[in-house]
C-alpha cells in the first residue's frame, strides 16, 4: 500500500493548522492580520516540506520482501560522506524559509542561538521521521543521512541571515523618514523603530 499526503491526511493537517493558528491569533494582542498571514505561510511551507520529505510512504509485504532487512543500506551516519551535490543544495533551499519565517512570526528578538536550535531540530525531526518509517516498515526508499541534518541547519541559518539583511534595509528606509512621521505598518510590526 502507498500512502500520499492527501485525502484524510491532508484534511487532518488543515484542521490542525487552523486550530493552532486560531489559538495563536487569539493570544496575540496586536498585529493579528500580519501574524495570520505569516502563520498561514508557515503552514503552507510545512505542508510542502512534509510532502517532499516524508511521502509517499510505501507499506506492505510486497515491498518488505524485496527491500526489507537492509537497515544500514538506508542510513548514513558519516558526515560529509560523498560529495556536495544537488540534494545538498535542495536541503539548504528547503529550510531557508524556516530561518526567515520564525523571526518574522516571533515579534520578540530572535537570537542566532535560538535560530541555530531551530535549524538543528528541523533536520533531526525530518530525518527522525524517515528513520521511523524505516524501522516500522523495515525498508524505505529514502536515505537517512546526517548530511541532510547539516544542510538543513545551514539552510535555516542562510534564511535567518536573509531576514537580518531585510530587517536592516527596512530600518535604513525608516531612518530616512522625518522623525515626526509615523513609522510604516511594516516597521511597527517588527518593532524596528
Amino acid at each position: 500500500m502507498i500512502y500520499y499526503f492527501e485525502g484524510k491526511l491532508f484534511v487532518a493537517y488543515i484542521v490542525i493548522c487552523v486550530f493552532a493558528l486560531s489559538l495563536a491569533i487569539l493570544k496575540k494582542q496586536q498585529g493579528k492580520a500580519a501574524f495570520a498571514v505569516l502563520g498561514t505561510l508557515l503552514c503552507i511551507y510545512f505542508y510542502f516540506v512534509i510532502k517532499m520529505t516524508q511521502f509517499p510512504i510505501h507499506s506492505g509485504e510486497i515491498f518488505a520482501e524485496d527491500l526489507g532487512g537492509h537497515y544500514w543500506r538506508s542510513i548514513n551516519l558519516i558526515p560529509f560522506k560523498g560529495s556536495f551535490n544537488l540534494g545538498s543544495i535542495q536541503n539548504i533551499i528547503m529550510t531557508m524559509p524556516l530561518g526567515f519565517l520564525v523571526p518574522l512570526i516571533r515579534t520578540k528578538a530572535t537570537s542566532l542561538k535560538q535560530i541555530a536550535l531551530v535549524g538543528i531540530l528541523a533536520g533531526l525531526i525530518l530525518e527522525g521521521l524517515q528513520l521511523m518509517q524505516l524501522l516500522v516498515n523495515t525498508f524505505t526508499f529514502r536515505v537517512i543521512d546526517v548530511n541532510d541534518v547539516l544542510f538543513n541547519f545551514c539552510g535555516v541559518l542562510v534564511g535567518y541571515f536573509c531576514f537580518k539583511i531585510m530587517r536592516s534595509i527596512i530600518l535604513l528606509m525608516n531612518l530616512r523618514q522625518p522623525p515626526e512621521t509615523e513609522p510604516s505598518e511594516l516597521v511597527s510590526y517588527f518593532n524596528i523603530r
